[in-house]
């Protein structure tokens, strides 16, 4: 919420600044010009981060530390094992590759699980990575889902999301299976108003997995859980979803956790539509009441 406060802190300054134009006082308007000024300029100094682009020896190192880890990851794999890196990185930030040279290595127990063969593809993206590869059809997987709940859980505490998903192959032995390690990013909240005065803001990452009524739908059965009234993660069996979502507006979330996919559903109870809000239109939507932005870690909730 740091960068929600900045916000707020800038409006609520030039807010005050135009309530001393109203004054009248033609004598300090060009105190308050000065101030517009400075306040438009500290503005700016906050958008122009350094970015890598700026720093070509640094992103050099990051692309050779990258290569590395994939070397070390993929060591044991037989001969004729194809890797392909793919970055897709835009314009990134130094703290978006300090997140990912920090995370990338914790991928390396779930590379060793899975006996991925021939064409291994990695991709680098600003908020997150991916490792997709073939695997045998006559893999054991119940035989990884204990190790395979440790390591969801393991990501869960550091603010990464990690989730799967499976593509059919030419081929009758294998199938190919896709790992996105989804990073706690730096963007702005996502804002859910769930009461008149009440806003729940959840990370930035939780933007990739909204999906459609009809999405969750064909996913049969699964884990789905509600965000009751206390603001906690409550299971619904399927009698209590399907009335859930029929007698109130709300927002629908899946994670394809792999052997535990959840739904997670949150409800617009009193106030607003089921579009979420952002900053800039909090004052609005509060129509001059006290409006309560809440922080909800998922991240903490999932690993419950």
């Amino acid at each position: 919420m740091e960068k929600g406060h900045l916000k707020d802190n800038f409006k609520q300054g030039m807010d005050a600044l135009g309530d001393l134009y109203g004054l009248g006082d033609s004598g300090i308007y060009p105190v308050i010009d000065r101030l517009h000024f400075h306040f438009n300029e500290l503005r700016q100094s906050k958008k122009d981060t350094p970015r890598e682009h700026e720093f070509g020896a640094l992103r050099r190192l990051f692309n050779q530390e990258i290569n590395h880890l994939v070397v070390e990851f993929f060591r044991d794999q037989p001969s004729g094992t194809k890797v392909d890196i793919l970055d897709q990185l835009k314009r990134p930030d130094l703290k978006t590759l300090d997140n990912l040279i920090t995370s990338f290595p914790l991928a390396s127990d779930v590379c060793g699980l899975f006996n991925f063969q021939k064409n291994i593809q990695v991709t680098i993206e600003n908020n997150k990575f991916s490792f997709c590869g073939e695997v045998p059809l006559n893999l054991d997987l119940e035989k990884l889902r204990l190790e395979s709940y440790r390591l969801t859980r393991l990501f869960l505490s550091k603010n990464i999301l990690f989730t799967f998903k499976v593509f059919e192959t030419n081929r009758s032995d294998n199938f190919k299976i896709q790992f996105d390690f989804h990073m706690d990013g730096d963007e702005e909240p996502l804002l859910i108003q769930v009461e008149k005065e009440t806003v729940l803001s959840l990370s930035p990452v939780m933007k990739a997995f909204t999906h459609p009524l009809e999405d969750i739908e064909k996913l049969g059965e699964h884990n789905i859980f509600l965000i009751d009234e206390n603001y906690e993660a409550k299971p619904l069996d399927r009698s209590e979803y399907k009335k859930s979502i029929q007698d109130q507006s709300c927002h629908l979330f899946h994670f394809p956790f792999l052997f535990r996919p959840i739904s997670l559903i949150i409800k617009t109870r009193i106030y607003g539509d089921v579009k979420a809000v952002d900053l800039d239109g909090l004052g609005s939507l509060s129509e001059g009441s006290s409006l309560k932005v809440l922080p909800i870690n998922l991240f903490k909730i999932f690993q419950k």
